[in-house]
């Protein structure tokens, strides 16, 4: 897989809890409009790290690779009392069998730290009708709600 910029391929591939931090998770998956929504809390051994390098550097960085293309771009996010957030836009092409498929993704994480939060919205594929768009005011309403939700 090749990265655009180099520098920024560790970010190509979203918010990742270091491999070393241990802890608890729980997700809750809807689906409506088209969308599915997924959201995940997690809470952690020690502070969940926040990097401004993958929002100040890597604002948008191309991919390519084996049968698959696109792009990562920091979105708007939430502003949340206490939280570090950041937005997160995925435009994804990959081909099968001489076929394209594009697929945009959204994702939105808040950073809390022993807490992560990560609200993740995508178009649901339903035979041959045209995807909807992520909604992604309602995903950022839902991280907003979860922050909540983990806090109290």
């Amino acid at each position: 897989m090749t990265v655009d910029p180099p520098d920024c391929a560790k970010y190509s591939g979203g918010s990742a809890v270091p491999a070393e931090l241990k802890g608890n998770m729980a997700a809750l998956t809807a689906t409506g409009a088209g969308n599915q929504y997924v959201a995940v809390a997690v809470e952690t051994s020690q502070e969940v790290p926040f990097d401004p390098a993958v929002s100040e550097n890597c604002k948008k960085v191309g991919f390519r690779g084996n049968g698959i293309a696109g792009q990562t771009e920091v979105i708007d996010a939430p502003s949340i009392d206490g939280a570090r957030t950041l937005g997160m836009k995925r435009d994804v092409l990959s081909g099968t069998s001489g076929r394209a498929i594009g697929q945009e993704v959204l994702n939105y994480s808040a950073y809390l730290g022993r807490y992560m939060v990560v609200v993740t919205v995508s178009p649901i594929a339903v035979g041959k009708v045209p995807p909807a768009m992520p909604d992604g005011k309602r995903a950022s309403d839902l991280l907003v709600k979860a922050v909540a939700a983990v806090r109290s």
